[in-house]
């Protein structure tokens, strides 16, 4: 289970790394708000701030884009092809 865990914790360090490679360059406000909003910060690593609390909402605003939102777009898109299946499938045929 502990090799899991790190395995897991590996992948994500290296795709919020990929995330802030996207904003380098950039001035300092557009990094902090990749790693606030856009991902880039590790989403299973506590936060190195001042502030107690945003040590645990980094990880977990940092979940948001890279986790939740294309789960729930996969749902959303496999619920319209359904709707579309379902429709269809009255009239006998599969329009394309």
């Amino acid at each position: 289970m502990r090799k899991a865990g790190e395995a897991v914790r590996s992948f994500d360090d290296a795709y919020s790394s990929k995330i802030n490679k996207m904003y380098e360059g950039q001035p300092s406000p557009v990094r902090a708000l990749a790693a606030l909003i856009g991902g880039g910060h590790p989403t299973f690593r506590k936060g190195q701030t001042d502030s107690e609390v945003m040590n645990y909402a980094l990880p977990a605003a940092s979940a948001v884009p890279k986790y939740v939102m294309p789960a729930v777009g996969i749902g959303l898109a496999g619920q319209a092809a359904v709707d579309l299946a379902s429709s269809q499938q009255s009239s006998g045929t599969l329009g394309l």
